[in-house]
Parts: structure tokens; sequence; C-alpha cells
């Protein structure tokens, strides 16, 4: 079966949403499947929305074009532009689909999860032959809002190019451990990195993102920037990196703390294909694979690090880095789509969907 993909041109940002979606593009790409672009306007100005209506259809009707009949076509969901262009999209996916064309989607996002979902989600969901999902968690959210019957494939972790691990200088001696946090700093998704000075003074934290809105930082908690997504892993220098939303410090809590228990997150992706080794929430649905594969802690309180680094001791801690560093040579290679990947090979003939 002929195999396809839509690849979008974004704008570049010091944010890593963009380089989940370039990735799963690039390891498409690089594996035999033809990219078909379209244009992904992002801001919200009139000149974007001008933009949008003069692209945004031209884009569709040549992806039907290209697209023959029988194949099948990957489409990273949602796109990655603002809702009203993600909406001129579905007339021609349901061309697509009369054509025969057999329609994956691999899914970064859900609104249902986040904000109630829409309309819109369910329009673009009825159309998929299958999902590529993060974890087995989606997998069975999914089959309660009604998509039981949709082949459904468990990514497991999101992959995080690189072409080489980078390298860390060897630890300080007795020094306190470090824990990294990078991402979107926002006080409405991250407010528990505001109340980081509450916690017992036997570590430190090193923040990296955009939209930090603390004040001056000192020896405990440090703010050292923000970076993109390909840069970033050369700065960060620390022990653990934490996989953490909402406004608390003894729960993830709130939209995007709950938010966990069903997603993926990029940054956990990041952290491991650096070979650190992560600290997430017991509640997340990322924590049984960390688990399994040794390669972090999970704990249900943020004061709860300290008693479990003290039992976890040195040679425990170097044994969960060496899994981490396992992990990362996959990460930074691709493994992880290319896996999903093959399961969807492995799926009955696709014509008599």
């Amino acid at each position: 079966m002929n195999s396809y993909c839509v690849t979008e041109k974004q704008i570049p940002g010091h944010h890593a949403g963009s380089k989940a979606r370039n990735d799963i593009a690039k390891i498409l790409t690089s594996h035999g499947w033809k990219a078909v672009e379209v244009h992904s306007w992002k801001r919200n100005s009139i000149g974007d929305k001008l933009k949008m209506l003069l692209t945004a259809v031209p884009d569709w009707r040549r992806v039907c074009r290209q697209v023959p009949a029988g194949a099948q076509l990957l489409v990273q969901y949602p796109l990655a532009s603002f809702p009203k262009t993600r909406r001129l999209a579905l007339p021609f996916l349901r061309r697509l689909k009369k054509k025969r064309v057999w329609l994956v989607y691999l899914i970064h996002d859900l609104d249902s999860l986040r904000d109630g979902g829409s309309q819109m989600e369910k329009s673009f969901l009825d159309l998929a032959d299958a999902l590529i999902v993060h974890n087995p968690s989606m997998a069975a959210y999914l089959e309660t809002m009604g998509y039981g019957k949709t082949r459904k494939i468990p990514l497991g972790l999101f992959d995080y190019l690189l072409p080489d691990r980078p390298v860390r200088p060897a630890p300080e001696e007795a020094r306190l451990p470090v824990i990294l946090v990078a991402g979107n700093l926002d006080p409405q998704k991250a407010g528990y990195v505001y109340q980081l000075e509450q916690l017992p003074k036997e570590m430190t934290f090193r923040l990296y993102g955009p939209h930090y809105a603390g004040g001056k930082t000192d020896s405990q908690v440090s703010y050292e920037g923000s970076y993109p997504p390909d840069v970033l892993p050369e700065k960060l220098q620390g022990d653990f990196g934490l996989v953490w939303d909402g406004d608390s410090l003894d729960t993830c809590s709130g939209i995007y703390g709950e938010y966990l228990r069903y997603n993926n997150p990029h940054k956990a992706s990041l952290y491991l294909a650096c070979g650190i080794p992560v600290i997430l929430w017991s509640g997340a649905a990322l924590a049984p694979l960390v688990e399994e594969k040794g390669c972090g802690l999970a704990v249900s309180s943020l004061r709860d690090i300290p008693e479990r680094l003290a039992a976890l001791g040195e040679d425990g801690y170097q044994k969960m880095r060496q899994r981490a560093e396992l992990l990362s040579a996959g990460l930074r290679s691709g493994e992880w789509t290319l896996a999903a990947l093959g399961k969807l090979e492995e799926m009955p003939d696709k014509e008599d969907v």
C-alpha cells in the first residue's frame, strides 16, 4: 500500500510543539512515506487569516490530488493551525475517504480531555480508520467516547530526534541533587513551579522554558532561560527531569494536571533522550512505563522526593541512569514511532475495513 503523510510548514518557536510534529514527519519520510505539505498558520492575526484563506483550500485540494485511491494517509492530529484552518480540512478528508484512502491519525492532543472537547474533534475522529494514541489510558478513554471499534495503537513514548546524546560533565561530589523542569512555565499551567521554595532544602531545581513569571531566583530554584527544542538538550545539566503539572506540590491537579492521566508529555522524551531519569506523578498514564523500564521515580507528592532519593541511594541512581541511557538511543533515532508503524502494517487487510 502506498503511504503518505501530511506535513505542516510551521513558524519556529521556543516550544516543543513543533519539535514533536517535525520529528514524526522526519521519521516517516526517511522510511519511505511520501510527504504532502500544507501550510500552518497559528497566530490569529488579520494577516494570518488572509494567508489561511489563500492557502488552506489549495493545499488540501492538492493533497486530494496527490494521494491515490487505496493509499494510506497519516495525519498528525490536531492539525497545528488554529481551529478555522483545521475545519477547512474536513471536506477534503471526507473526499479522501470516498476514494477509499485509509486514514491514520497520530494523536498529539485531545481537546475533549483538556477543555470538554468540541464537535470538530468528533468530526475528525469519526473519519479515522486507525489511531496511534499515547498509551492504553488514552485508548480506553477513546473507547468510552464511542471509538471502541476504531483500531488503536499505543505509541509508548514520543521520539526526540537528536544527532547525538549531549555530553555531560561528571557531577560534583557532595552536592544536592539537581532536578530539571523544562517546558511551559506559565503560572496557569505550571503554578507549582512558583511554590518550589516550600520544598525541603535537600534538592535544587533548574527551570527552562518560556513564560516564566517568577521573581529573583536563588540557590534552590534558578531560572536558566528559554531555548529552541534542538538547543535545549545541550543546556540541561541535572540528575532528574521532572514531569509535573498543575498548581499543587502535593498532586497534579486542575485541567493540566488531570491531563497527565492520559497523555505522554513530550518533556519526558526530552529528558530520557538526554539520558536523564525522570520523576513524575504516580497518577500519570506514563508512570507504569517508567517504572517498568526502571528509568525514573513515580511519586504522589513532590514532598516525597527526598525520602525516595535517600532510599534509592547512589548505586540505585546509577542503575537508573544506565536504564535511561539505554532508552536514549532509541528515542534519538525514532524507534518508538517505527514500532507503532510496524504494528499498523501488521493489521488485517486494510481494504476490508
